[in-house]
């Protein structure tokens, strides 16, 4: 029982954790339905299958990636084409100056978003309506292919697509490729000796379309467009791609349901733990009540005394000793006598009447010469004494 009462808390919070963890393990996990567009993930919109099936659907051709700047990646010029998947391409200066560069060359740039930054767009020469790419997940859409050499050109998209088409192009160096139900959404535009292929359905490209709407067709004869013997998959412009490169510990732990509820757990634990196990283990301090002036109920006591025992002139004596205490601490006045000069000083020097400082050491006078005395005597000298004490 001791063991349990000192232990008790780490016992509590272990076996909570314990329950927590056994449900997050055993619940069903959820679908992530996060766009990543990353060859890596086989969640609905991960492109694992495209990058996977990328070597038997052109098996002539060179398949590599890239996962850095494109910058430093053509510091090893070489004939390529390359691969873009994501939501949004916004290349840095750098890297965007150097893609040109590149096709000017005469490669061939496949780039499949649904924005673009706008130096980038302004530069080609086209520009992206979004207006209408909200859908509804019963909505179906049609994608089509120009070139005549595709056997099927019509493909059926639910759920998984964007509705984007462009509303302005460069016709004197654009040629549209396909279109959706709205418009125009893939194009090949002339740069120099190559080409950008811009399409506005990065969605079609995902492991949903390609095994719930079985729309493979489409992918492969749309990237059939990249000539060069290498292909180079983009895994760098990926939506997050900057957020795993750079992520902390933390980030990892709160970006993961499981780990993140153990962390709060962990949290709330060591709270818990601050609060209730924080306190020093040890008895109670007793409060000790500093020292009671009682000075005042002795004083009060003894005075009860020598009432009671009718020793008033005593009590007399000791009252008149404390009035001149009083004059000589307060008012420095020295054993006064009784003379009518002393008296007239006293009564100056306090701003108490002569009348009543007179009447003080008479009564006091004919109490001395008295053995005995009653206690209306007594009453009537403490009664002149406390008179003063107000007046002066």
């Amino acid at each position: 029982m001791d063991f349990y009462n000192k232990y008790k808390y780490y016992i509590i919070l272990i076996l909570v954790f314990g329950v927590l963890v056994y449900i997050e393990l055993t619940k069903p996990r959820p679908i992530d339905w996060r766009e990543s567009y990353s060859g890596m993930h086989k969640r609905p919109y991960g492109s694992y299958i495209l990058k996977n099936e990328l070597k038997n659907a052109f098996p002539e051709k060179k398949i590599s990636e890239n996962k850095q700047s494109y910058y430093q990646f053509f510091k090893n010029s070489r004939k390529t084409s390359i691969l873009f998947i994501t939501n949004y391409f916004y290349p840095s200066k750098l890297d965007f100056e150097h893609l040109l560069n590149h096709v000017e060359k005469g490669n061939s740039i496949f780039i499949s978003a649904s924005d673009f930054d706008k130096k980038f767009s302004d530069t080609l020469g086209f520009e992206v309506d979004a207006s209408i790419s909200w859908y509804d997940l019963n909505d179906t859409i049609r994608f089509q292919l120009f070139n005549p050499i595709f056997e099927k050109k019509d493909f059926l998209y639910k759920r998984a697509f964007q509705s984007n088409f462009f509303n302005k192009l460069d016709t004197l160096r654009s040629t549209a490729l396909g279109k959706n139900s709205y418009g125009i959404n893939f194009i090949k535009i002339k740069h120099g000796k190559g080409e950008f292929f811009i399409h506005l359905s990065p969605l079609s490209f995902t492991n949903y379309n390609f095994l719930v709407e079985k729309n493979f067709d489409y992918a492969f004869n749309a990237l059939s467009y990249l000539s060069y013997n290498e292909i180079v998959w983009d895994e760098y412009y990926k939506p997050e791609n900057s957020i795993y490169n750079k992520r902390t510990p933390i980030y990892f732990i709160l970006e993961t349901e499981s780990l993140r509820w153990a962390w709060y757990i962990l949290i709330v634990g060591l709270i818990l733990y601050i609060l209730f196990m924080g306190k020093r283990m040890q008895r109670i301090i007793p409060v000790i009540k500093p020292p009671k002036n009682s000075s005042l109920e002795f004083i009060e006591t003894i005075g009860k005394l020598y009432y009671h025992k009718a020793m008033h002139k005593d009590l007399a004596e000791k009252k008149f000793k404390y009035f001149l205490d009083f004059l000589r601490t307060r008012y420095f006045i020295q054993n006064p006598d009784f003379s009518i000069k002393q008296i007239n000083y006293i009564a100056q020097k306090t701003g108490v009447k002569q009348k009543t400082v007179e009447r003080i050491f008479n009564q006091y006078r004919h109490i001395a010469s008295k053995i005995s005395i009653s206690e209306q005597e007594l009453f009537d000298l403490n009664k002149a004494i406390e008179e003063f004490y107000k007046k002066c």
